[in-house]
């Protein structure tokens, strides 16, 4: 049973089957920083400070800075909600577990590391941490759970590590600066809500793995132009992409998923009123509209402008974007009048794009090219 013992410096603490949580005090609230030691001495013993016990620094509004010894392996629930004026925090990569609710409502934090030993983070662990600029998600943990940055209004960017298979419903939910996401590749499922009102939202990689993609997953973005949908996609909750006005180009590297219906229909693309849903040949399904947006074959496309198109040194060359994995063949003439084309080379992308150059181009008093495709 675990036994109180006498405040030490700034915080209480009780002792349990010799480590020690520390429970913060109601009448005693922390001013300015604090440092969790890495032990306390109990009846002569040194004993592992190994926890922060739930709603621990509840009370101390003025907390400004966190630093934790590095024999804490667990960060109780709610333990620094609502700390409106915490603006450092050292998380020690002893820590394996942050609880639910544990930073939320840190508005001044503006980022800081979650360290790789970290392996499960609670429901709403930086919920509304509106000054959080950046964070470093942890390479072990499993998954992105229900509101853990919900309102993190200053974050920019995301990378999710490959070791998350699933995301909680509005995960990253009114991120409205975030402008930029790659998802692992072991994700299965996108909740429910995961980028609603993520208004910034420009780039988002979807990896091949992902079945499934839930109701209003990026509703709102407006700034997306853009979005893969790889081939292990099977099934959309309504209004994915609701209101996603910017949106342009869809493209689908499978057939086309089925739409499972709610209580506010069974839609995806609602509103999107300039996006066109481009399919790969091959595959089947396809009409000439797709959930009220029109339909037409994803081609390889050469890229006609930019750093890599044009002469370089001996050669010249250009970019085609495509599929990864797709095989696509360029072709060469010197004469548009009579064309004969001849095969120039055949390429496999191994991403979304490859460059191709050809060195004897300048054998040629002129050089035309095409691109087609098994």
């Amino acid at each position: 049973m675990a036994t109180p013992a006498a405040g030490v410096a700034q915080f209480a603490y009780m002792s349990n089957n010799g480590a020690i949580t520390i429970t913060g005090d109601t009448d005693i609230p922390v001013n300015g920083g604090v440092t969790i030691p890495n032990t306390i001495l109990v009846g002569g013993v040194s004993l592992p400070v190994t926890s922060i016990g739930d709603y621990a620094f509840q009370w101390s509004t003025t907390l400004t800075s966190v630093t934790i010894g590095t024999n804490v392996t667990s960060i109780g629930n709610y333990s620094f909600d609502n700390r409106t004026n915490l603006i450092s925090l050292t998380i020690p990569n002893s820590v394996t577990t942050i609880g639910a609710g544990a930073f939320t409502y840190c508005p001044r934090l503006t980022n800081f590391a979650i360290p790789d030993s970290v392996t499960s983070i609670g429901d709403y662990a930086f919920n509304s941490c509106s000054g959080l600029t950046s964070v470093t998600l942890p390479s072990g943990v499993a998954s992105i759970v229900y509101l853990e940055f919900d309102g993190c209004s200053s974050l920019t960017n995301v990378s999710i590590p490959d070791s998350v298979t699933s995301f909680g419903s509005h995960a990253f939910d009114s991120c409205i600066n975030l402008a930029s996401v790659t998802i692992g590749g072991s994700v299965t499922n996108i909740g429910d809500d995961s980028f609603l009102y993520c208004y910034s939202l420009k780039n988002v990689t979807i990896p091949d793995g992902v079945t499934s993609i839930g109701y209003m997953a990026f509703a709102e973005c407006t700034n997306l132009t853009s979005v893969t949908i790889p081939s292990s996609v099977v099934g959309f909750g309504s209004n994915v992409l609701i209101l996603c006005t910017g949106l342009a180009n869809v493209y689908f590297e499978g057939n086309p998923p089925g739409v499972v219906s709610s209580d506010y229909g069974s839609s995806v693309f609602v509103q999107d009123f300039r996006a066109t849903a481009y399919y790969l040949p091959g595959t089947t399904g396809w009409g000439t509209i797709y959930d009220y947006i029109p339909t037409a074959l994803w081609k390889p496309l050469v890229q006609n402008s930019g750093a890599n198109f044009g002469v370089r040194t001996n050669e010249f060359g250009f970019s085609v974007s495509w599929a990864g994995g797709r095989v696509f063949v360029v072709e060469g003439c010197t004469n548009l009048t009579n064309p004969v084309w001849v095969p120039l080379a055949t390429n496999t992308l191994t991403s979304a794009s490859l460059y191709f150059s050809d060195p004897y181009w300048t054998n040629y008093h002129a050089r035309f090219y095409r691109v087609l495709w098994p």
